[in-house]
Formats: C-alpha cells, sequence, structure tokens
C-alpha cells in the first residue's frame, strides 16, 4: 500500500517539498516548526516512541500557511476525512512568503545544497553511558549526513559517560543508532540504546546487548569496574541499535 493512503498529510507534506525544492529544514522555518517535527509528520510516527503524531490545530495552521492551503485541508488529512481538493490560499501571500524567504534560501543554498547521498538525522543529545539518565523527549538539532557513514541511521545521541570505553565510546562521542520494529531483538554484541523502568520513570543507557545463561543483559565493557550489568526483562525496551560512530562530527556534518 502506498504510505501516503496511510499517512496523507505526510505524504502531502513530502509533495510539496518536491515540487517546491525544498528541505525538511526549509519547510520547518517556513512554518515556524522544528524539522525533527516536520519529519515525523512525514513519518506518520514519532521514531523513539512509535507513537502516531497527532498534530495541534495551531501546528496545523503554521503548515498551512507555508503551504499555501487552507487549514481545513490539513485538518482533514490529519484526521482522516475526504479533504476534497485543496483550496489555494491568496496568491498574493504566496509571493509575500517568496520575497521574506529568498535572500535566506540564496544564502542557505550557497552554504549547503542537500544532495544525493545525504540523510537527515535528528539529534537528541547526551545519553548516560554508564548510569541511566532521561532522554529528551525532543530532538535538538536535525542534521544532514553522507549515508555512506550513518547507513540506515534514525537518529543519533551523544555520549555521557565511560561504560563502553573499551569500545572506542568516550564522553562527546556522537552515536548514530538504527531504530528497531518491537518483534525483531538486536544483534547479540551490538550497542544498543536501552529504556529501563525505574520506579516510574523510564530512564535511558547505552550498553553492549548480549546473552549469557540463556538470558539476554545488557553489559558495560569499561576500564571503570563500577559499572554493572542489568538483566533485559519486561521493563526494558531497547531503541535503537548503533550503526556508527564518532568523536568529532563536524568533521563530516
Amino acid at each position: 500500500m502506498d504510505s501516503s493512503n496511510r499517512n496523507p498529510l505526510g505524504g502531502f507534506l513530502r509533495c510539496y517539498r518536491d515540487e517546491h525544492g525544498l528541505s525538511l529544514r526549509a519547510l520547518a522555518e517556513k512554518a515556524g516548526v522544528s524539522p525533527a517535527y516536520v519529519s515525523n509528520l512525514e513519518r506518520g510516527s514519532d521514531p523513539m516512541t512509535k507513537k502516531p503524531v497527532k498534530p495541534s490545530a495551531k501546528k496545523l495552521s503554521q503548515l498551512a500557511k507555508a503551504t499555501m492551503v487552507e487549514p481545513a485541508f490539513l485538518v482533514a488529512l490529519a484526521t482522516g476525512q475526504d479533504p476534497g481538493s485543496p483550496r489555494q490560499a491568496d496568491p498574493r501571500t504566496e509571493l509575500l512568503h517568496l520575497l521574506e524567504n529568498q535572500a535566506r534560501e540564496l544564502e542557505r543554498f550557497k552554504v549547503r545544497i542537500q544532495e544525493p547521498g545525504m540523510r537527515e538525522i535528528p539529534h537528541f543529545g547526551p545519553v548516560a553511558c554508564g548510569n541511566t539518565g532521561y532522554l529528551p523527549n525532543e530532538p535538538l538539532s536535525v542534521t544532514a549526513w553522507p549515508t555512506f557513514l550513518v547507513g540506515s541511521a534514525d537518529f543519533s545521541v551523544q555520549v555521557k559517560g565511560d561504560s563502553l570505553d573499551r569500545q572506542g565510546l568516550m564522553e562527546g562521542d556522537w552515536v548514530f543508532l538504527k531504530t528497531l520494529s518491537p518483534d525483531r531483538r538486536p544483534r547479540e554484541g551490538s550497542i544498543v540504546l536501552a529504556s529501563l523502568r525505574e520506579g516510574e520513570d523510564y530512564l535511558a543507557t547505552l550498553k553492549l546487548f548480549s546473552k549469557r545463561g540463556g538470558r539476554y543483559r545488557l553489559e558495560p565493557d569499561s576500564t571503570n569496574e563500577d559499572h554493572h550489568p542489568v538483566a533485559v526483562d519486561d521493563d526494558v525496551r531497547v531503541l535503537g541499535q548503533v550503526v556508527w560512530h564518532c568523536s568529532d562530527p563536524a568533521r563530516f556534518a
């Protein structure tokens, strides 16, 4: 089935960007929302939680203004109703937007052109690599990376801690992860970002995914002996599997 049939709002936004030659960041700036928000709408779900994205009326109004259609059209797409044909906004509004953004768009394309072979990756900031810690709900930034480096990565985080220093993951390194479907177990020996339930909270940590004595565990691989393994049970969720990491992201982005 065509993904635009399952997610008509996301399909419309992708088509609009393709027709107007806009990157995720460019459309997000026109609408006054984050690039990660537009990416999630096009995908239809949050890559971290796998939950469907439910845009607010305010955000839909902002996107409608940016894409030159009536807000009711996007509301219909978002709620699964028959939107009919999109009613175009006043063409004078489109001209105003073009004039307002022209200089900024030209500067952006001088600095960076989104070429084939690039992949925009949301970055969620520091994540505990030792003890557990909170994972931000929203990405801090979205950056284009060469696909030959990041492969099929869906998001990135930054290492905070030393529980995987023997694996070459040092404080401040960036790691790029691919999300896994709920029914797919990570590869044994891979590094994963896992969410552990502690009381009423779910906290995140980077660890090695291993199997010992017939049980799966999250293990450190560190010169610091204070770190300990954690048994994988129903209170543990694997959020992603590491596909690449680097110590100096400025060299590549």
